[in-house]
């Protein structure tokens, strides 16, 4: 399902290829630092630093915004340094064992240094945001660390809920995914000052990106195998983590069969082959897959309609492609 249709995510970024080699090359450099453990774990973590999504974001969005001064490519690499120090924490938080198909830092450096290293991260990503000298762009960050905070605590707070609303669903992935990608496009209209228009519209498409990529990534959960995303299948639900293809069953399920799948999560810690063999038949029967793809696809949609204020098809076209692209992605 997400392979039949065949866009190369890298063919999408053409246009700032340049740019992301550039801060491929120079990321690690953005987070100086006196100790050698936390040199160890920079290192570790960054030598396979993923695909950069979020600073291409930034790239595209600046380049709508006709914005090239000099600190295009510092605040792309606030994007990805905030993002990792994310991950970094959540790993802990997780207990999770692998991250980009290596071992998490955690278990080999230990919670507390790998948790010391996201501080870290997230404070020089601060300093560089503070570069900028524009207040709304450091207000805004400011607070979408925060927002990211309370997501995962409103996570961790629902934790095995089988009755977790969908309310409080989508507050999760919008503060602790979303966010971040709709403070990252707006930062491009904040540093040009092109002007509240621009900056709301690129808000939503950031914001509307972020909430379809989490709905991909919640239904890749239950039918990628380990080698695509370097976990298990149900390996969220494992962790206590209900999302929106078991809440979509939940809605369809009759009580008897809700039930048996509540049965199935007061087992702690779950067992990931019960869970595939007790809940992946639910998922299948009521098309709980096709119906986040479908929402993921809606969300996508309001992510492209929010950049119709914009006129330049050369430099818009990019930033709609992405969006399909991330849609369909396997990864």
């Amino acid at each position: 399902m997400f392979q039949s249709k065949k866009i190369s995510f890298d063919d999408t970024l053409t246009r700032i290829q340049p740019d992301l080699n550039q801060l491929r090359e120079e990321l690690v450099q953005y987070i100086p630092c006196d100790s050698k453990s936390a040199q160890e774990i920079i290192d570790h973590f960054f030598k396979s630093n993923g695909k950069l999504i979020r600073p291409a974001l930034f790239f595209l969005c600046a380049d709508l915004c006709d914005y090239d001064g000099k600190h295009r490519q510092g605040l792309a690499a606030v994007s990805e340094l905030i993002h990792s120090a994310s991950l970094l924490h959540d790993d802990v938080i997780d207990d999770s064992k692998v991250r980009r198909n290596r071992p998490s830092p955690h278990t080999i450096w230990g919670q507390s240094s790998t948790i010391l290293v996201g501080d870290l991260i997230y404070s020089r990503a601060s300093e560089i945001v503070a570069r900028s000298n524009n207040i709304r762009i450091i207000d805004g960050y400011a607070s979408t660390i925060r927002k990211m905070s309370e997501g995962e605590l409103i996570q961790l707070e629902n934790t095995f809920n089988p009755e977790i609303s969908i309310e409080n669903y989508f507050k999760i992935i919008t503060y602790k995914t979303a966010e971040l990608m709709a403070m990252i496009c707006k930062s491009s209209a904040l540093i040009a000052e092109l002007g509240s228009e621009a900056e709301n519209a690129l808000y939503e498409y950031g914001k509307n990106i972020g909430i379809s990529f989490q709905l991909i990534d919640d239904a890749l959960d239950y039918i990628s195998a380990q080698e695509i995303l370097g976990k298990e299948v149900v390996g969220d639900l494992a962790e206590g983590k209900l999302t929106y293809p078991l809440l979509a069953v939940r809605e369809r399920a009759s009580k008897k069969e809700w039930l048996e799948i509540c049965s199935l999560l007061t087992h702690k810690p779950c067992d990931v082959l019960t869970l595939q063999e007790g809940i992946l038949t639910y998922i299948e029967k009521y098309d709980a897959i096709e119906t986040t793809l479908n929402l993921a696809d809606k969300h996508t949609h309001l992510a492209q309609d929010a950049l119709s204020i914009f006129d330049d098809e050369t430099t818009k076209a990019p930033l709609i492609k992405l969006a399909q692209t991330l849609q369909i992605r396997n990864y």
